[in-house]
């Protein structure tokens, strides 16, 4: 998988995981300590992120890591 594939599947479940808890990007970005238009390029493929910021986009999706980036439910429903 390319990098830009990666951050794309990534983008992809951050859209889908915040469209489902019904949070808007600004939420999302307020409580992961990111801006508005980090998320809307994080959900557009367009950003990577360091593992601090994966970390905190997590927490504020209320998901694991792992869910972000594998996909996978790690103990979160």
């Amino acid at each position: 998988m390319s990098d830009s594939e990666f951050l794309a599947r990534i983008g992809a479940r951050v859209r889908e995981l915040r469209a489902v808890s019904g949070l808007t990007q600004r939420v999302v970005a307020e409580r992961a300590g990111l801006s508005r238009a980090s998320i809307a390029n994080v959900e557009a493929g367009r950003q990577n992120l360091r593992l601090r910021q994966l970390a905190a986009l997590a927490t504020a999706l209320g998901v694991q890591v792992d869910r972000l980036v594998t996909g996978e439910c790690g103990g979160d429903g």
